[in-house]
């Protein structure tokens, strides 16, 4: 993947260093999210396109490209319209990127992406950026690194480093990573921000009260102001002395928030940031003077302390829940009825802690506990199971992740694939009843997925077709 992305020179535009204005205007509406664009360089593929309302071909800008997990392109698009209309930047973001799959595709889509870049637009070629979510992130990191020196930053929404790629010193772009409080990848995403503070690499981390998702506009928002102060302290970008004091205004209201509240330890993590990111200026000095003033009280000890052990705590759930779904993933012969009983004990335990404990950070933990138990039996182990045609065995663990999110349209949806690939007509009928009922508008799918082919010829399919008349996305 790396030496596909890396092969793309860009002689004209987004891969050289050149700096000659484009020679052909593009048509495209500015100031609004275009899409579907069709790729001039592969026809097959398209995206969406955010370009600045004063976009115009005589100057060079900076461009993201949006990895989405589900080929979302309009819907990745749209999070980071409003910071790069008013810093300036162009988006880009693929409809054909996938996550939990081959990656053969997502760079074919990248790869459309840099070359239409050059064609159609005046793209900065020292500032590239790439996006992804979850798989997504990790494939913008290897890419990122494939592109160097030409990417200079990496935005990761709920998904880390890949394992074979780990941060290291000289880490070639900058890192702004998120995560929802209640994603199961939040653990993961606090790990590689410790570890970018190990290997020196200019980084961010912010949170948002959500799951594990994109996240909300405003961080999006904040993930490119940070990357531009990153390219004014490169000298990538021209100084804007009034957006460094705004940052710094409202990184230093969020630090004192965050202490007024009681939370010392998300104060200092905030003055740290600062530090990090000022360094050598008056406010790095004061940022250090407000981290050891913080770190010295009793009360911040206290609620790392209480922290750390609710961390352990997490972790040590966590490979409950892996040890449980790799005995249901199996190959051979296992206690099947035994194995969903621990599952199940273990989910209402996770409950009841999330529900009732008074320790914040420990229900916090129970709550992402419960989301990695669900990402395992909604989708990993089920799509194990179904590719050896252990279809009964996928139903059953589909059955016990609609225990822990009953309206899941498609963990339905999987539920009548499943059944139908085991011959339970009845079953799958009303499983996919089921997910209609819940929201599930893929028609396309529903009419030609290769899972529901035996249920094709019955009455209660064809009813369902003709009742339901939902759009192709």
């Amino acid at each position: 993947m790396l030496a596909s992305c890396a092969a793309h020179d860009g002689s004209r535009g987004a891969g050289s260093g050149g700096a000659e204005p484009v020679p052909t205007p593009t048509p495209l509406a500015t100031g609004h999210v275009v899409s579907p664009v069709q790729s001039l360089a592969d026809p097959a593929l398209s995206y969406a396109v955010f370009l600045p309302g004063d976009y115009s071909p005589a100057r060079r800008w900076p461009v993201l490209f949006v990895l989405d997990p589900r080929g979302r392109g309009t819907f990745a698009a749209q999070l980071f319209q409003q910071a790069p209309e008013h810093h300036g930047w162009i988006v880009m973001s693929s409809n054909d990127t996938r996550s939990d799959g081959p990656w053969e595709p997502n760079v074919r889509a990248v790869q459309a992406m840099l070359a239409d870049a050059d064609a159609r637009f005046a793209v900065d070629p020292r500032r590239l950026y790439l996006a992804g979510f979850s798989g997504t992130a990790r494939g913008a990191w290897a890419l990122a690194l494939g592109m160097k020196p030409n990417a200079v930053g990496v935005l990761l929404a709920g998904g880390g480093a890949p394992h074979e790629s780990p941060p290291a010193r000289g880490l070639p772009f900058a890192v702004f990573g998120s995560a929802g409080t209640r994603d199961f990848n939040y653990l993961e995403m606090r790990d590689l921000d410790a570890k970018l503070d190990e290997a020196g690499a200019a980084h961010r981390f912010a949170t948002f009260d959500g799951e594990h998702e994109w996240p909300p506009p405003a961080v999006a928002s904040e993930a490119i102001a940070w990357l531009e102060l990153r390219a004014m302290r490169r000298g990538l970008a021209p100084p804007d002395e009034k957006l460094a004091d705004e940052l710094h205004d409202r990184w230093v209201a969020g630090a004192r928030a965050a202490e007024s509240a009681g939370s010392l330890v998300d104060a200092a993590h905030a003055w740290r940031e600062m530090e990090r990111d000022f360094a050598g200026t008056e406010t790095a000095r004061e940022a250090h003077a407000e981290v050891e003033r913080l770190t010295a009280l009793p009360a911040f000890q206290r609620e790392r302390d209480e922290r750390e052990r609710a961390e352990r705590w997490e972790r040590a759930r966590r490979e409950e829940i892996e040890r449980l779904v790799s005995t249901l993933a199996s190959a051979g012969s296992i206690d099947e009825d035994g194995t969903i009983a621990r599952v199940r004990e273990l989910h209402h335990s996770l409950r009841a802690t999330a529900s009732y404990t008074s320790d914040v950070s420990l229900a916090a933990g129970a709550r992402r506990a419960i989301e990695h138990l669900a990402s395992f039996v909604a989708f990993y182990t089920p799509r194990e199971l179904s590719a050896r045609h252990a279809y009964a065995r996928a139903a059953r663990v589909l059955e016990l992740a609609l225990t822990i999110h009953p309206d899941h349209e498609l963990v339905w949806y999987n539920l009548a694939c499943a059944h139908a690939r085991d011959g339970q007509r009845e079953r799958a009928l009303d499983a996919l009843e089921q997910a209609v009922s819940r929201g599930f508008h893929d028609r396309e799918l529903l009419e030609h997925d290769d899972d529901l082919r035996s249920l094709r010829d019955t009455p209660r399919y064809r009813e369902l077709l003709e009742q339901w008349r939902g759009p192709v996305p």
